[in-house]
């Protein structure tokens, strides 16, 4: 009984981080759902990402949800990495955005006093 509880935490421990993967796969940064639920995302995903990239999010992330509640621990990292590289323009596309609203009628003098 002991046995099963440690390796039910472990299968728990394992999965946590392609848990949390899938779920910004879903709907984008925490940010982006508190502003417009999906909307950003989609509108990045339409608009930045090329032909075919949005499918290929989609099917590693199917992927990855079929496999989280296994105990194959590889595979369970296979497809969490596949899912971070299939995301990685996404997230730079992402972050872009968020800068340059960030820096959106900012003078770049005062922004950088302000950070030193």
């Amino acid at each position: 009984m002991l046995l099963e509880s440690v390796r039910a935490r472990r299968g728990r421990l394992r999965r946590a981080p392609a848990d949390r993967r899938a779920q910004r796969g879903r709907g984008g940064h925490a940010g982006d759902r508190e502003i417009a639920p999906h909307a950003r995302l989609r509108r990045d995903r339409e608009a930045e990402l090329a032909a075919g990239e949005r499918k290929k999010i989609e099917s590693v992330l199917a992927g990855l949800k079929m496999v989280l509640n296994s105990t194959d621990r590889e595979t369970i990292q296979k497809w969490t990495q596949a899912l971070n590289d299939a995301t990685q323009h996404l997230a730079e596309v992402m972050m872009n955005r968020s800068v340059k609203a960030a820096l959106a009628g900012k003078n770049i003098d005062n922004v950088w006093h302000a950070g030193l």
